[in-house]
């Protein structure tokens, strides 16, 4: 049986891909990790929320460890969405160990510019300047968002700390 969720059915039969064979594994589970991971980044790129949402569930349920995937494809629906659990699901993913791609990363904050999800753009970018890994593609992304949600001084803010930044770097540069 396919583990991924088929448009083709209701979905009533997408939720049975959910519920695992009669046969279990070898660790007792019957739904394993990945299989999860592969629901979750279907759901997302379709934009089926509910069953995103029945799968986050039944991964809590049946006390599935969530895998990056699974977290990253979390994070990018609800941002598209501009859910507010969001920013707790981000928070719990770093201190799970997993740390984003500089590309998840600006694909994270890219999608918070259409549903002005501000709050959850702002942790993303804190958390790439704790890392060192900020660029001029996640600025831009962060500008777009602010824009998007009609904060202009904090996009005018922002663009002068990516000048000053920009300016701190020539000027290193050239004493090295």
């Amino acid at each position: 049986a396919s583990l991924l969720p088929r448009p083709d059915l209701p979905l009533g039969g997408r939720a049975r891909l959910l519920e695992g064979s009669d046969e279990d594994t070898a660790d007792g589970c019957c739904v394993h990790p990945e299989a999860i991971a592969a629901i979750l980044e279907q759901a997302q790129k379709s934009g089926d929320m509910e069953l995103l949402s029945q799968t986050q569930q039944k991964a809590a349920d049946e006390k599935i460890a969530l895998t990056y995937p699974s977290y990253d494809a979390l994070i990018k629906a609800y941002a598209s969405k501009g859910d507010s659990k969001v920013v707790k699901l981000f928070d719990e993913m770093l201190s799970k160990g997993f740390d984003p791609s500089e590309g998840s990363i600006i694909g994270i904050v890219a999608l918070c510019a259409e549903s002005k999800h501000v709050q959850l753009a702002e942790r993303v970018v804190e958390h790439a300047k704790e890392k060192g890994r900020t660029s001029l593609s996640l600025y831009s992304a962060l500008m777009k968002v602010y824009a998007c949600s009609r904060l202009f001084n904090k996009t005018c803010d922002l663009y002068e700390e990516c000048m000053e930044k920009r300016s701190e770097e020539r000027r290193v540069g050239k004493e090295c």
